[in-house]
């Protein structure tokens, strides 16, 4: 056999084999999407009987700042688990309903690092003896989810380093995401993973690497992941990334190669009782992993994922991702449901749940959207978390109206009918105190009741105005703008309003322009309340003067009216947030006339002369403004209005939206 043979015989096994591994989701892009600071190797084996992981792990990480780096900070997030006097945990015994109390020890979890090595400038360095614990945010002695280690010799700009870590971790029975319930277990935070070193507020070059709160979620750097990971056969599995090798040891485990490229973590999920499907959506792969008793739903996952997909790359930007896994828990496991990790989402449903109650997918079409606003435009979901769940939100908004028609997307069942912007709406305007603080904060500044209304629903009903005055198509262009501009980057707050008012100044005239600029700023970075009203209309005769007249008896002394009549219309600005409004009046005869307001002055009082009495008025007829909070006082009707009278139908929505909140609270 010739050398030439040889050699195509070979050429053509590895292509083969190649085909073989990756199959449908190649992982390889073509070109980085990303500056790819950091490429993680890890090895990690499960025990299912102790919950125990076992793991090497080698990072290489580049300097990619200006100035020397002298410490490296990790995240520990299993750490938030270990004991109740954790940041997570401390001040409360129970999450999402579930009591933690009188945990048994064996239900813990933690992690911790043996030992780290390092490879700087060719020098082999052990950083072992300069670990330790920090708590830079709230300096809680007891919570250890932040570890710092010392480099021996400075890291310069531009340089490499490489890091090898001996670790292992206990993982918890689910409190909160990460864990396990029965034989269903989630990944997530899972393994040391480098916080972010970026310029600060300040301009000053430091590592952005919080603590785990309950509040808070995740931050970190673009990079490229090789997982091993080791389990026993019974597991199935989804992983970022992509599956390109599997291959089974002699003692019933068996082992999984995952490659993710151009993403900021790098989640997994087994189970046992569950069924994966796997379909397609253009070059993306679909791995949809349902309980067995959920099955009967799979059409329902596989729908609106694929019209998620497509409406997001028809408004927004293209998904480059080969694959998205869609990990439904069983309901033991609803803790680590309903939550986002770059390539992989968790949802949440339960056996039996109606076609004509949307939850699931709305639930699933938010955490899907997270793969735009946190998986590509990396904003600071622990700083700045409205900028990735005020859009998720709002497109989750958009995707679930689209889909099923709007005032009846999310609920059409026994008549009663409720629309997704519409609840994202009621959740920020039934709010009991509007003014408990901005939104522009971090998340740990929110409480557990004002939280989801100010940083989800506020956000994004905040943006569905801003479109219900610039128009839909110019609405996208400011978000595509923004997409692409920010895309595989780290935005900020500041950074999304110099994109808003440059698209706004190129899309519309400088009035509009300036009003809704104002518009957006004032409320994520304020506190105002919006709150106009139609508080009185009167109508009167002109009458024909009578009685003495200049001294002189009026010989008829009748009273002679004239076919005129003055109106009088009070509108009132109830709250401090002061914002141009439309007022609509309509007359008797059946015409209308509308009428601009600055709402300066707080109270303005219109008059009409003519012919026709006033019956009603309306603000903001068209409905522009959905942050005004109390729409019921928008209109007033001398006369049964039915516009007016379908206004009242929304305090028995939210009394819907309200039956429904256990399934909606982790959005």
């Amino acid at each position: 056999m010739s050398i030439r043979y040889c050699l195509y015989l070979l050429i053509l096994y590895l292509f083969i084999h190649q085909h073989l591994l990756v199959g449908q989701c190649n992982p390889y892009f073509n070109k980085a999407l990303s500056s790819r600071p950091t490429h993680y190797q890890i090895n990690v084996e499960l025990n299912d009987s102790n919950k125990m992981i076992q793991s090497t792990q080698t990072i290489r990480y580049i300097n990619q700042s200006s100035v020397e780096i002298n410490d490296l900070r990790f995240y520990m997030y299993l750490n938030a688990f270990k004991h109740s006097n954790s940041s997570f945990l401390k001040g409360t015994s129970a999450i999402f309903g579930q009591s933690f109390a009188n945990k048994p020890i064996d239900e813990w979890g933690w992690i911790d690092v043996q030992k780290i090595r390092s490879t700087n400038r060719g020098a082999v360095s052990d950083l072992s003896p300069t670990l330790k614990y920090i708590s830079p945010d709230d300096n809680n002695p007891d919570d250890q989810t932040v570890l710092q280690v010392f480099l021996d010799k400075p890291l310069l700009p531009n340089d490499t380093i490489e890091l090898q870590l001996d670790w292992s971790a206990k993982m918890p029975k689910t409190i909160a995401r990460s864990g396990y319930s029965k034989e269903f277990y989630l990944f997530c935070h899972w393994f040391p993973q480098l916080g972010v070193f970026e310029k600060n507020n300040a301009g000053d070059w430091a590592w952005n690497c919080h603590q785990f709160f309950r509040s808070t979620e995740f931050y970190a750097d673009f990079g490229v992941y090789d997982v091993n990971i080791t389990t026993d056969k019974k597991f199935k599995m989804v992983g970022s990334g992509c599956l390109i090798n599997e291959s089974a040891n002699d003692d019933h485990k068996v082992t999984r190669t995952y490659h993710a490229e151009d993403v900021i973590d790098f989640t997994w999920a087994i189970n046992t009782g569950c069924k994966i499907t796997v379909d397609r959506w253009q070059d993306v792969q679909i791995n949809l992993v349902l309980p067995d008793d959920y099955l009967n739903q799979r059409d329902r996952f596989i729908y609106i994922l694929k019209f998620a997909l497509d409406y997001l790359h028809q408004h927004v930007g293209s998904y480059p991702y080969p694959s998205i896994s869609v990990v439904c828990p069983p309901f033991h496991a609803l803790q680590s449901g309903l939550m986002e990790y770059p390539t992989l989402i968790t949802t949440g449903s339960f056996y039996g749940m109606p076609l004509g109650i949307r939850t699931v997918e709305s639930l699933l079409v938010h955490e899907f959207v997270h793969q735009y606003f946190m998986g590509m435009v990396a904003s600071n979901e622990k700083e700045e978390p409205w900028l990735d769940e005020g859009f998720a939100t709002y497109f989750e908004d958009r995707i679930i109206d689209a889909a099923f028609g709007e005032k009846k997307s999310l609920i059409d069942y026994f008549g009663i009918r409720l629309d997704n912007q519409e609840l994202s709406r009621l959740e920020y305007t039934r709010m009991k105190n509007h003014r408990e603080g901005i939104v522009a904060r971090p998340a740990w500044l929110f409480t557990e009741s004002n939280r989801k209304s100010l940083i989800y629903s506020k956000t994004a009903t905040t943006l569905h105005t801003l479109e219900h005055f610039i128009g839909e198509i110019k609405m996208d262009r400011f978000i595509k703008n923004y997409f692409e501009q920010w895309k595989f980057k780290h935005p900020r707050g500041h950074d999304l309003m110099a994109v808003l008012k440059s698209s706004l100044d190129q899309e519309v005239d400088s009035s509009l322009a300036n009003q809704m600029y104002s518009f957006f700023q004032q409320s994520i970075y304020q506190a105002h309340v919006l709150d106009y009203a139609v508080t009185q209309i009167s109508n009167e005769a002109i009458l024909e003067p009578f009685g003495l007249l200049d001294q002189k008896l009026d010989q008829t002394n009748k009273q002679i009216q004239k076919n005129t009549i003055r109106s009088k219309v009070t509108i009132e600005r109830l709250g401090d947030w002061i914002f141009p409004v439309e007022i609509q009046i309509n007359f008797e005869d059946g015409t209308s006339k509308k009428i601009n307001w600055s709402g300066i002055e707080g109270m303005n009082v219109l008059e009409f002369t003519g012919n026709t009495k006033v019956i009603s008025a309306q603000i903001d007829p068209d409905q522009k403004n959905l942050l005004d909070i109390n729409i019921n006082n928008n209109s007033l009707s001398i006369k049964n209005d039915p516009v007016t009278l379908w206004k009242f139908t929304i305090k028995f929505m939210f009394w819907i939206q309200n039956l429904f909140q256990t399934l909606s609270f982790l959005f």
